[in-house]
């Protein structure tokens, strides 16, 4: 029979605690896996109050991020991170982890040009495959530097 050795002190969970206390900046608006919480209900209508990044010092945080890349990183973080949350004040980051994120905006970045590139080529694949059938598909949007255009097959949803 097989049994495990107790593990001391739990050494995930202060694992975790130590990542959780080094980035809780970026963390803020998540949860750990091991516990579940209820959000707040407002009194006057029962939707989720907002929890803000950093209640104990009230203070409004500045940004070092642009406007767009807090509008990219809240659309692409899975965590609900508000824009207040995803904000971060200069004066209390040190250098590393501000280059740090300068390279995950960076990586997002390229993620980014290299979904539209594939979406790109795989429109370029279905017009030749629509050409062989001798089928010519509508032209809805026209494609530009953010996107690839949007044809209409007759006869076919919307690819």
């Amino acid at each position: 029979m097989h049994r495990e050795k107790p593990k001391e002190k739990d050494e995930d969970t202060e694992k975790i605690s130590r990542i959780l206390n080094e980035f809780g900046s970026i963390f803020a608006g998540c949860e750990k896996n091991s516990q579940t919480k209820e959000p707040k209900k407002t009194d006057s209508n029962n939707e989720a109050a907002q929890n803000e990044a950093d209640d104990s010092s009230g203070k409004a945080l500045t940004s070092f991020l642009t406007s767009a890349d807090v509008k990219r990183l809240s659309a692409k973080l899975p965590c609900p991170l508000s824009r207040s949350k995803l904000a971060i004040a200069i004066s209390d980051l040190h250098p590393d982890k501000m280059a740090l994120f300068r390279e995950l905006l960076s990586r997002l970045s390229v993620e980014n040009e290299l979904r539209i590139v594939a979406e790109k080529i795989r429109m370029k694949k279905l017009l030749e495959e629509s050409e062989k059938k001798g089928v010519k598909p509508k032209r809805v949007k026209k494609g530009n530097e953010e996107r690839p255009p949007v044809y209409m097959w007759k006869f076919e949803r919307k690819r």
